[in-house]
């Protein structure tokens, strides 16, 4: 009896050990076996009439160990910052060798949206996301370990069509939150496990220097010549031929910024610009109308102060730009997985 007593006792003890050991440790959604994934960008290009839209063509690619994960698969993903219908092609990958790993190949082409500052623009910064459901086994997420790209299938990470090219490209997990509104509910909250491939895209600004840069410089110093002219007349013409040549190149310019309701820093140059034409124009006006009273004194001193007060205005412009560009830049670098608030409330951050 008294061993019955003890052996009872005993199965209960372990009965309590594992009901309370399964309380202490329920199972977590992310803490089930580990697929790898790699990545590669071929395409990137950011809409210039939508700046918050972007197109990409990603490859992804995950393996995973099938003695871990038996019966795993992944047909497609669940894109959640998709902007329309995300075309995907899936193409499994036979097991390795090594150790018998298997895995899938997907190629990713769609719209997706992000949310950026183009004040910078063209020596901007941009954070690109490719967000997507985490994969589950038997109900439960899978944890998704970036690891380096064992493929190439095309070339270097660049868009030619608007300049951009990858600067830093990570991996990061988290919850995916974000309110919308319907007809019904106005405040509607999706909270999912989530991947972000997190892609920060430098503007290349060279074609853009060279298409409206460097002939902004040359503007500025045609109308700057006209302070050292002796004939009105071609002074007069000099201006004149600045300013329209200023203002055509702001037109055509147009196709090359992008569609924002805000300052660029080239419509923050074209506006230094017209008032550095502004200001050579007054004293070249000024001087000539001295002249015309016979005023050599004036004459000199006019031009003299128009060539100086010139060229302390196209350094503060220079300066400005400088400043604006550097404190434009990095405004744009959003986190995207934030529990504490709608992603379409997000505070900005400044990069780290």
């Amino acid at each position: 009896m008294i061993l019955h007593s003890i052996g009872m006792l005993s199965l209960a003890v372990v009965m309590f050990g594992a009901k309370a050991s399964l309380a202490a440790e329920p199972p977590q959604s992310g803490t089930g076996p580990v697929v790898h994934m790699t990545h590669e960008t071929q395409v990137l290009t950011v809409d210039r009439n939508d700046p918050q839209l972007f197109r990409a063509v990603i490859v992804f690619g995950f393996t995973w160990d099938p003695k871990q994960l038996p019966g795993f698969e992944i047909g497609s993903l669940d894109f959640l910052n998709r902007a329309a219908a995300i075309e995907q092609r899936v193409t499994p990958m036979a097991p390795r060798k090594a150790d018998g790993w298997v895995g899938v190949l997907i190629t990713a082409r769609g719209q997706f949206e992000a949310s950026n500052n183009f004040a910078a623009h063209p020596f901007n910064i941009v954070r690109l996301p490719i967000i997507f459901e985490i994969p589950k086994d038997n109900g439960n997420s899978v944890q998704i370990a970036d690891a380096e790209s064992p493929f190439r299938h095309g070339p270097e990470p660049y868009a030619e069509s608007d300049g951009y090219r990858i600067k830093t490209s990570k991996l990061k997990q988290g919850s995916y939150y974000e309110v919308w509104e319907t007809d019904d509910i106005e405040d509607q909250k999706a909270d999912v496990k989530a991947v972000g491939l997190i892609i920060d895209a430098e503007h290349v600004p060279a074609r853009t220097f060279l298409m409206v840069f460097v002939p902004l410089l040359l503007i500025w110093g045609v109308i700057y010549s006209s302070l050292w002219w002796k004939e009105e007349s071609a002074c007069s013409r000099a201006v004149m031929a600045s300013l329209f040549a200023a203002t055509a190149l702001a037109f055509s310019s147009i196709n090359l910024q992008p569609n924002v309701s805000y300052i660029t820093t080239g419509t923050l140059a074209f506006t230094l610009l017209y008032i550095n034409l502004a200001v050579i124009g007054t004293f070249s006006v000024l001087a000539f109308r001295a002249n015309k009273r016979g005023a050599a004194d004036d004459f000199r001193r006019l031009r003299a102060i128009g060539r100086s007060v010139a060229g302390v205005l196209l350094a503060v412009s220079v300066t400005v730009i400088v400043l604006w560009v550097v404190s434009r830049r990095d405004k744009n670098l959003i986190e995207w997985f934030d529990k504490s608030q709608p992603l379409s409330k997000i505070s900005l951050e400044p990069k780290v």
